[in-house]
């Protein structure tokens, strides 16, 4: 019994979105109990800077929220006890670190069984979560057997991507796949086949998951260079979006130096600014404002550079 969704939420208190929050429930039997059940709720972690941590609501009617728990900056929580025979719904929602909160994520919901026993069925895969550029995470929708899932011959990556190594939770329910370096943009295949649970039964096909790591950093200035009196070189770490760039008004330079115009270098990662005299012997101080990249990364509030 699993279920996923994905979501964005926005925040209050400025106009960027988060990150998708990607939510998955996960069934398991808790340890020491016959037959007992309960929930893994597990997110994609925001990118802010200013994230402080996430809170969970849930309820047993729909966006109806009879509980809510601050569970700190963590990208999941186990709730492991829950009634049996009871739907429960379930939303995230991420605050920053002056305690704005995002609307909620989509919800997602489950069906706690009120069975003396879980059939034994063939394993699912019911999600792949992309956490950094060497790391995956594979969610299984029970628990599995040890020896196979941590089997690297049971994985393999397309573009020669190399498996370093694969941890599995105390719970047998997901591993973690510690991978060579992805490249950004680059689509990918993960293959995954023969894994079994622990009652020894396989997957019953090969599971494979089309991906690709999306650029979430915003862009920099890497050097300033002081061409002439008006004139300023801004070289950028990387390929800016054009649509990002309106003119002068995405500068501003202390002490007050009227910006006239400016230019756009063709591989769009230099920007010349026209601006007037700056004088000897003093230090400027350059704002940068809502320029971003093509991946829609912007440069943080109040970005500034001395020169």
């Amino acid at each position: 019994m699993a279920c996923h969704l994905s979501d964005v939420c926005k925040r209050n208190k400025v106009k960027r979105q988060f990150i998708a929050l990607t939510v998955i429930i996960l069934l398991y039997c808790l340890p020491g109990l016959s037959f007992g059940e309960g929930v893994v709720v597990s997110w994609d972690p925001n990118a802010e800077e200013d994230l402080m941590g996430y809170k969970i609501y849930y309820g047993t009617s729909p966006r109806n929220y009879t509980t809510v728990i601050d569970v700190g900056n963590v990208s999941e929580y186990v709730f492991d006890s829950l009634s049996k025979g009871l739907t429960y719904f379930f939303a995230v929602s991420a605050y920053d670190t002056v305690y704005n909160e995002s609307d909620y994520s989509a919800e997602v919901s489950i069906t706690l069984s009120d069975s003396s026993q879980l059939p034994v069925l063939a394993p699912q895969i019911i999600d792949v979560v992309l956490i950094t550029s060497q790391t995956i995470k594979v969610y299984f929708s029970q628990e599995m057997k040890e020896t196979s899932v941590t089997n690297m011959a049971n994985y393999s990556i397309s573009h020669d991507i190399q498996i370093v190594s694969i941890t599995v939770d105390s719970m047998l329910m997901f591993v973690e796949i510690t991978t060579t370096s992805h490249q950004i943009g680059t689509n990918y295949s993960l293959t995954i086949q023969s894994v079994e649970n622990s009652s020894g039964v396989p997957l019953q096909q090969a599971y494979q998951k089309n991906y690709q790591f999306r650029d979430t950093i915003s862009p920099y200035v890497e050097k300033v260079e002081l061409i002439s009196l008006s004139t300023i070189k801004i070289f950028f770490n990387e390929k800016l979006y054009p649509g990002s760039i309106k003119g002068p008004e995405n500068f501003s330079i202390a002490p007050f130096t009227e910006i006239y115009s400016l230019d756009i270098d063709t591989s769009f990662k230099i920007i010349t600014l026209h601006t007037q005299n700056h004088q000897y012997a003093i230090q400027y101080n350059m704002e940068i404002k809502d320029i971003g990249d093509p991946s829609q990364n912007f440069v943080p509030f109040n970005y500034q550079i001395i020169y």
